[in-house]
């Protein structure tokens, strides 16, 4: 594992309670959303493939052009979250996966969209509503040092919404490339502590949609590979839980044995960070060596804040956060605080070996498997 952040002068209490009540609204929207409509089975929508208009919430769904399925609530927490975060800190930026250009060309799709945002803010007007949905796509890399930007991701995993599997929201606030708050929901957990927030240096707290609660408790009190081999178990599986996200055609390293593939666990990038960060997984490795940052930038600092360690293959610190996409040397590796040394070393040795064999080979350029892969 890892140690938090070193604490940072400035007082953030009340960006960290903004972006708290962001995400407990977007959470109940979730929950309102997912009681009413009927789940796909997860066999109708394998990892990797889109969701059909019919298998939506009550309403419609889009399809963007990288194929992953878009309702009316991401653009609904979207806008609701923007047009929170202009009224509070007007002179922040914002960066957001979704644009409002479907939203306008589908009459139906906005009105529910809009009614969806309605439920948390009764007076919001379709033209602000417009205007805040379009900020995310709106940014500009040109400002100065130090200018404060808001990422948000409004529903990552969709899949997982739709089939009734983990799926989260993730709002942080980063400066000069580096998240400084974050918070993450993740509503399939409702009744239980469904919201994770932190600010650098200040370590992780938890909520539900409605206020604080109590951190759940650590399943495990050690992931401890330092002294175990596969030749200790018959089956020569191994004491750790893990995960992987990139596609599965891809298929997998094994740096803990043949017998330990990683776990599945659907759907998106950032349940897979908070699955680490409340200690239900040993590690994770995210292929890709170019991501997009609204799919990163929460469950980083989460991860480093519960006391577990993120980076890349190199051992360089995961940051970058600027820009719409970053970079990072072959993957991002994290593990959680009771990790072992070794966990990490396995997985950061399993994530070289593969990236060296890719480049013999002559297929280095796929080790990633596609610029914002963000897994399943």
């Amino acid at each position: 594992g890892g140690t938090p952040c070193p604490a940072i002068a400035q007082d953030l209490s009340g960006e960290l309670d903004v972006a708290v009540h962001a995400v407990q609204a977007a959470t109940r929207l979730c929950l309102q959303v997912a009681g009413t409509m009927v789940v796909s089975p997860a066999s109708e929508v394998p990892v990797g493939a889109t969701v059909s208009a019919e298998s939506a919430v009550p309403g419609k769904t889009v399809v963007k052009d990288d194929h992953t399925p878009v309702t009316a609530l991401d653009f609904a927490i979207q806008g609701l979250i923007a047009a929170t975060l202009e009224q509070k800190f007007p002179g922040d930026r914002f960066m957001g996966e979704e644009d409002a250009k479907d939203l306008r060309a589908d009459a139906g799709l906005c009105e529910m969209a809009l009614s969806l945002a309605r439920r948390e803010q009764l007076d919001m007007d379709q033209d602000l509503f417009l205007a805040a949905v379009d900020r995310g796509t709106q940014l500009s890399c040109e400002e100065p040092i130090g200018t404060r930007t808001w990422v948000l991701d409004p529903i990552d995993g969709t899949k997982g919404l739709v089939t009734g599997r983990e799926y989260a929201i993730g709002l942080a606030l980063v400066v000069d490339g580096e998240a400084i708050v974050s918070v993450m929901g993740n509503p399939s957990k409702h009744p239980d502590p469904c919201i994770m927030a932190a600010v650098k240096g200040q370590g992780l707290r938890f909520f539900d949609s409605l206020g604080p609660r109590d951190a759940p408790p650590r399943p495990h009190s050690t992931f401890d590979l330092d002294t175990w081999t596969p030749d200790e178990d018959p089956a020569g599986a191994s004491p750790v839980p893990w995960l992987l996200s990139r596609p599965i055609a891809r298929g997998s390293p094994l740096p803990f044995g043949p017998a330990a593939a990683p776990q599945e666990l659907c759907c998106g990038a950032m349940v897979k960070y908070w699955a680490v960060a409340v200690g239900d997984a040993a590690g994770f490795i995210q292929f890709d060596n170019e991501l997009n940052t609204w799919d990163h930038a929460a469950g980083v600092l989460c991860v480093q804040e519960s006391g577990g360690c993120v980076r890349d293959a190199a051992g360089n610190p995961v940051r970058c956060f600027e820009d719409r996409t970053f970079h990072v040397d072959t993957s991002i590796i994290c593990v959680s605080k009771e990790s072992s040394p070794s966990v990490l070393s396995r997985l950061t040795d399993a994530v070289i070996s593969e990236a060296l064999l890719l480049k013999k080979m002559g297929t280095a350029s796929s080790v990633g498997g596609g610029v914002g892969w963000n897994g399943d």
